[in-house]
């Protein structure tokens, strides 16, 4: 039943974000868009230095602001990892479990009025970041299949949320509703960033601290990026 509402929101929103893009499209007014596209490769640098990553990554989002208090955001990002799929005796079956991926990332509706904000549907709520740590920014899950390598704007789940927020000029309060669970998402066992399960403490089992990945050898990444917008 929580699969089928957030489908049904997740249309709703949808919808409702392609009928302000049509309404605002019509007025006259500009539509904000950004397409990003990305592809990278790399080579384990010890051991058998075979592929360890061949991807290529496109993201889109659009933002419609059909009068100074609303804004409907609507994104979307694909991602084929290819190295999987070349080197299935290292990789097993990360190929067809991480080797193409399709995800909805922002899809939400904001109003505004004064220093009153609310805003409903699959979001990112930040709440501090320092030195690249997620040590307040507790909210959305996050992508942590590479050991959280990367840009924090890009590990963090989108989710879906009521976010009610005022701010004043010496106080502010903010208030959140989160209808699913959403949890973070952690390497596969035959992934280079697997972390092996510690021993059972107190009938949980915990994760080992580790300072960098388990790999055979670092990867050696190139990347090129390209903006459009």
């Amino acid at each position: 039943m929580k699969r089928w509402s957030s489908f049904f929101i997740t249309v709703l929103f949808i919808l409702t974000a392609a009928d302000s893009a049509l309404g605002q499209a019509a007025s006259g007014k500009p539509l904000e868009w950004k397409l990003d596209t990305r592809s990278g490769l790399g080579m384990h640098t010890n051991g058998s230095n075979d592929l360890a990553t061949h991807r290529h990554q496109l993201e889109f989002e659009q933002v419609s602001r059909p009068s100074s208090q609303w804004i409907f955001k609507l994104g979307a990002r694909a991602r084929v990892e290819a190295a999987y799929a070349a080197n299935p005796t290292r990789y097993g079956d990360l190929a067809q479990k991480e080797g193409q991926e399709t995800e909805l990332r922002e899809v939400s509706g904001q109003f505004r009025s004064g220093g009153f904000s609310a805003k409903i549907g699959s979001q990112t709520v930040v709440w501090g970041e320092a030195f690249g740590a997620f040590y307040a920014d507790i909210v959305n899950p996050k992508d942590l299949r590479e050991a959280a390598i990367g840009e924090l704007a890009e590990i963090r789940r989108p989710m879906e949320m009521i976010n009610l927020q005022y701010v004043d000029d010496t106080w502010s309060i903010q208030a959140l509703y989160a209808p699913f669970f959403r949890s973070n998402w952690l390497p596969g066992y035959q992934s280079d960033f697997f972390q092996a399960l510690s021993p059972a403490v107190s009938g949980r089992q915990i994760f080992k601290s580790m300072a960098v990945p388990t790999l055979t050898g670092h990867k050696a990444m190139r990347e090129q990026s390209c903006k459009l917008g």
